[in-house]
């Protein structure tokens, strides 16, 4: 028998505590299982926005990974996930793992030795922007739900559209629920010409065990517009930053009305009396975008965070007079 099967020293379950000792001895072989065994390995419990790359909130535990050598094509993106029995995994809502990251399907359960859960491999970032222009991503677990069609439908007697369906399984925060029926997405991973798709039903209850866990969407395959969908940043229905022109105090800066992820930027209002600057930001700004003012001037600083790229919020100034002026501020990506 391999060394690391055995718990020294042994339980002996006679003292009238029995419930106590198997909850230490249960607890110290799965440690055992885990820290000196190659089955243990470290894996990233993740949370918070997500930029494309990274989540703002990632912490290693040890965990082990079963079914890592599935029986059938259709188990490749599912696996079971072993970790200690804590109240703090049960907070996170993805893992990074071999390279990849998986999302939580299942709300973790012990059996008085581990916690379980089932994982899916995300396969796809769903990208998209809030009406104020704040861009979110989030990993997603994408299958196909075109089943019983031909992925194509007929209208009149000539012309034929797509039509394939895809369920997205993703996690639910304060951000995802709020996705609404015909709020439009790329899925795609062609670049020269993405297909466009549009929300038909959400589901945030099925798999929400209670306690915000998994939503599902399903989306329709709709028409690309160029108009308003922008390939570049692989956002449909882009909103566009606009000036607002209800002012009378001018406020410079140096080319246009942007500043990189990373970077600032310094603006300065055309007053002879004492200026107020102040920031409108969306919730999701706040934590990225800071501000110093010195007099007439401020100093703008955006943190280096791609999730942002593409949103923009709003400088105002005020000064002692009454007068005001705003200016709108594109966030670009980084050098």
């Amino acid at each position: 028998m391999k060394e690391w099967y055995l718990i020294n020293p042994q339980p002996t379950f006679n003292s009238g505590f029995e419930y106590e000792e198997f909850d230490d001895y249960s607890s110290d072989g799965f440690d055992e299982l885990l820290g000196t065994t190659p089955l243990g390995k470290d894996v990233m419990f993740c949370r918070g926005n997500f930029d494309g790359e990274r989540f703002e909130e990632e912490t290693q535990f040890k965990a082990i990974v079963q079914s890592e050598t599935p029986d059938a094509y259709t188990q490749g993106w599912q696996r079971q996930l072993l970790t200690r029995i804590s109240d703090e995994v049960r907070n996170y809502k993805y893992i990074r793992y071999d390279g990849k990251i998986w999302l939580i399907m299942t709300m973790p359960s012990d059996n008085t030795i581990y916690d379980k859960c089932v994982i899916h491999l995300c396969n796809y970032v769903l990208k998209w922007q809030s009406k104020t222009g704040v861009i979110y991503c989030r990993p997603t677990h994408i299958l196909d739900a075109t089943q019983y069609n031909s992925g194509v439908q007929s209208v009149g007697r000539v012309l034929q559209t797509g039509y394939i369906q895809l369920n997205a399984w993703l996690a639910i925060d304060n951000t995802t629920a709020e996705i609404k029926r015909d709020m439009r997405m790329f899925i795609d991973i062609s670049q020269e010409s993405p297909e466009t798709y549009i929300v038909t039903s959400t589901s945030k209850i099925p798999w929400s065990y209670g306690e915000d866990r998994v939503m599902r969407i399903t989306f329709t395959e709709c028409e690309y517009n160029p108009d308003t969908d922008r390939k570049d940043l692989l956002i449909c229905d882009y909103v566009q930053s606009s000036e607002h022109t209800e002012q009378d105090m001018k406020i410079t800066h140096t080319g246009n009305a942007e500043i990189r992820t990373g970077g600032f930027k310094s603006f300065s209002a055309e007053s002879n009396d004492t200026v107020v600057f102040k920031l409108v930001l969306p919730e999701m700004l706040e934590k990225y975008v800071s501000m110093v003012q010195n007099e007439n001037t401020c100093k703008i600083s955006v943190k280096n965070f791609s999730g942002i790229v593409g949103s923009f919020f709003r400088l105002e100034a005020e000064d002692s007079q009454g007068k005001t002026g705003n200016v709108t501020i594109d966030i670009i990506g980084g050098v």
